[in-house]
Order: structure tokens, then C-alpha cells, then sequence
């Protein structure tokens, strides 16, 4: 059976004012950010001196033995997308300071301002497209009788994308928002300079990453196992929070999910690395920044990390005690 959780169910917060019905599903309990945060160091290569005879340049002192207390640097953290509730005191206490000693905060994108009619245009499918037609019947009617009980047609569940109905499926909206949401308010309340990779479109487009036939075959694992994606958030949630690093990496990307799903993993991770990486040096080369992006982005075969390490920036992990 295979399993299948959307990686960017932080997104839910556009679902809600788009329609209304949720299909009933249980909630998770509360996700405390007491425990592990992946973040590493990022120390930019150090310039070559041209002239073999002029005198090496004295080596920089830097404060202190907490590497979260060094100097100049620039830190990426690795967040979770799972909507969860944490409470602010709990975002882990050398988080904070990395912040503290930061002059700017970048993320992904900023979702609190989107335009409601520049995503509507992203909802219904293409001319000749049909989910009725598409989905295997028995899961056309389960989800047709499902929205069906909250106002939702059939003939407007046939015209809607899937990840809208893979989205609102896992009825996300009453779980809180991500670490990356806690971090930005933190960071604003200290004033610190705010950046954002990518505008409110560009996530749009990644929730939609992906051909038709990849979709709608998400979207039927979704409807037809309920428990198995239960199942795999909490132990992506999990994971996380005990900070198993190959764990994580290997449910995110997990073999046969980039077997089955090539365009999907593409377009939602390896395009947009390579679309945010001018930004995240052009952002490290001015600020003292502290970076949130979704795991996945930054571990991944063409991770962010990796993209760093071969343009010969030093990477260093992290540990939280």
C-alpha cells in the first residue's frame, strides 16, 4: 500500500477561505517544539590571495565557544511544514538566540496576504480534464459522497484540482501553523529584516507540482487510505521531533514515492532549490541571516546543503541539547 502525505500541509491556511466544507477527519494532538530543530551553519569560503608573497591576513576572533554564538554567520534551519500547535515559549532557547544575533529572517513564502482571486485561477482543471472520469469509481464516490454532505457538487468535485481536495482532505485547519510561522514572529518582534524565497504563487504552482496522472493518483491513495497517511505524518512528525536526520530524509524521499511521482519531486523540490539558491547567497552575502525552509529542501539529493558544500561554503550541523 503505498503511502502518500502531502509535504506542504502547512499550505492549509489557503484552503479555508476557498471552500468551506472539510471532510471529517481526526486531528493530531499538540506538537510541542521542545526537542530537536535541525539547523546547521553555514561559514562562506574564505577569499583566495591573489599575490603569493602578500602577508596572509590575520585569522577573525570570534566570540565564545557556542557555536550558536559565533559572530558573523549564517544559519539554515530545517522546519517543519506539518501544521502543528506549539506554543512560543516552546521554540527552543538557542533558536532564540540565533535570532537574537541575526539581522534578517528569511522563509519560503509569506501566506498571511494572499490574494484570494489570484489563487482561484489555480483551483479548476484544464479543458478535457475530468476527475469523475480519472479516479477509480470507487473512489470518485466515496469523495463525491464525502463533499457532497458539505454543499460541494459533483459536477464541481470533477473540475477541481487535486491538491486542493488532497489538502482540505486532511482537514489541517485547526492545527496551528508551522515552526517557520513562529520563527518570522519572533524574528519581526525583533526587529530583524524579513526575506521570503518565493512569492504567493510560486507556492501555489508547488502545490500543484506535478502531471495530471500524478495527481490524480495522490489524491486516490489519500481518499483509499486514510490510516496509512495518518500513520506516515506522525512518523514524519516523529522523527522530527527526535531528531533522526536519515530518518526524516528517507521519509520525505522516500524511494518508491520518487519511483512512482518523478515530475512531482522535480518541480516541488529540485526546481525551487534551484530557483532560491541565487537568493540565499545573495541574502547571506549582506545579512547576518537565519533561514527557515521545509527539511526536504534542504537534504535532499539536490538540497540546498549540498548546493552550498559544492560552491565551497563550510556546512556544519548543529546539535540542541
Amino acid at each position: 500500500m503505498r503511502k502518500f502525505v502531502l509535504p506542504l500541509l502547512a499550505f492549509s491556511i489557503l484552503a479555508a477561505p476557498l471552500m468551506a466544507p472539510k471532510p471529517a477527519r481526526a486531528e493530531f494532538g499538540r506538537y510541542a517544539f521542545d526537542f530537536n530543530v535541525f539547523t546547521w551553519k553555514i561559514t562562506k569560503p574564505e577569499k583566495k590571495n591573489d599575490d603569493p608573497l602578500a602577508p596572509d591576513a590575520a585569522p577573525s576572533k570570534k566570540p565564545g565557544d557556542d557555536p550558536f554564538m559565533l559572530g558573523k554567520t549564517d544559519y539554515l534551519v530545517g522546519t517543519m511544514h506539518f501544521p502543528v500547535k506549539p506554543d512560543e515559549e516552546d521554540v527552543p532557547g538557542k533558536l532564540k538566540k540565533l535570532l537574537e544575533r541575526s539581522t534578517a529572517f528569511a522563509m519560503e513564502a509569506d501566506l498571511s496576504t494572499f490574494n484570494r482571486q489570484a489563487v482561484r485561477k489555480y483551483l479548476d482543471l484544464a479543458p478535457g480534464q475530468n476527475l469523475q472520469l480519472a479516479l477509480p469509481a470507487r473512489t470518485w464516490q466515496v469523495l463525491a459522497a464525502n463533499y457532497a454532505a458539505k454543499g460541494v457538487p459533483p459536477a464541481t468535485l470533477a473540475h477541481t484540482k487535486p491538491w486542493l481536495l488532497e489538502l482540505m482532505w486532511a482537514n489541517t485547519t485547526r492545527m496551528g501553523n508551522g515552526l517557520d510561522s513562529y520563527l518570522r514572529k519572533i524574528a519581526n518582534r525583533g526587529g530583524k529584516r524579513l526575506y521570503y524565497l518565493e512569492g504567493m504563487e510560486d507556492q501555489i504552482r508547488a502545490l500543484d507540482a506535478g502531471t495530471f496522472e500524478e495527481r490524480v493518483d495522490m489524491l486516490t491513495h489519500t481518499v483509499d487510505d486514510p490510516e496509512v497517511q495518518v500513520d506516515t505524518l506522525r512518523a514524519m512528525m516523529d522523527s522530527y521531533k527526535a531528531g533522526y536526520l536519515d530518518s526524516s530524509r528517507g521519509l520525505v524521499f522516500d524511494e518508491e514515492m520518487m519511483r512512482h511521482y518523478p515530475v512531482y519531486y522535480r518541480e516541488l523540490f529540485d526546481n525551487r532549490n534551484a530557483a532560491w539558491m541565487p537568493k540565499v547567497l545573495d541574502l547571506m552575502g549582506k545579512e547576518d541571516a537565519v533561514i527557515a525552509v521545509g527539511l526536504g529542501h534542504l537534504v535532499g539529493p539536490g538540497g540546498l546543503l549540498q548546493m552550498l558544500k559544492d560552491r565551497g561554503y563550510t556546512v556544519e550541523a548543529l546539535p540542541y541539547e
